[in-house]
């Protein structure tokens, strides 16, 4: 049991860490961290799992869809936000490390809320709308391009 507002977000491939979104704020524009629980150990750790070159330690914005690769290391998830483009969160779930990766598509909330996500062999992630992809995402320098 956590005090607060908490999400599932991702399990590590050996299922030794449960990663989870805690809430800071849960409105029109709910602000959040990623956080990391040892399930062995049956403790939450101290540090939020942030991306470090931007060092943001609140996100904001509504998950919207998720891909996470077949061996379960990297979870992707797409947040829309309102106001600002939408984003892809890359979670690293052996190394416990984050990535934000904005996408340049210029859509309000409602339209953000339709895109999904699809991963292609050549570790690309596609950011669909309906059935056109209209964002590329590289998922090895985490580079998003236009489609």
């Amino acid at each position: 049991s956590l005090p607060g507002t908490w999400a599932y977000d991702a399990i590590s491939p050996d299922g030794s860490m449960l990663y989870l979104i805690e809430y800071e704020r849960y409105d029109a524009s709910p602000t959040y961290r990623v956080r990391a629980y040892d399930l062995a150990a049956r403790r939450l750790l101290a540090r939020a799992i942030v991306d470090r070159t931007i060092g943001e330690r609140l996100m904001r914005g509504w998950a919207v869809t998720r891909r996470t690769t077949s061996d379960g290391r990297w979870a992707y998830t797409l947040y829309a936000r309102a106001g600002k483009e939408p984003f892809v969160h890359a979670l690293d779930t052996t190394q416990r490390r984050a990535y934000c990766i904005d996408l340049p598509l210029d859509l309000r909330r409602p339209e953000q809320m339709r895109l999904r996500l699809a991963l292609s062999r050549d570790r690309m992630l596609d950011v669909r709308h309906g059935g056109e992809t209209v964002a590329v995402v590289d998922t090895r320098s985490f580079v998003a391009h236009k489609h």
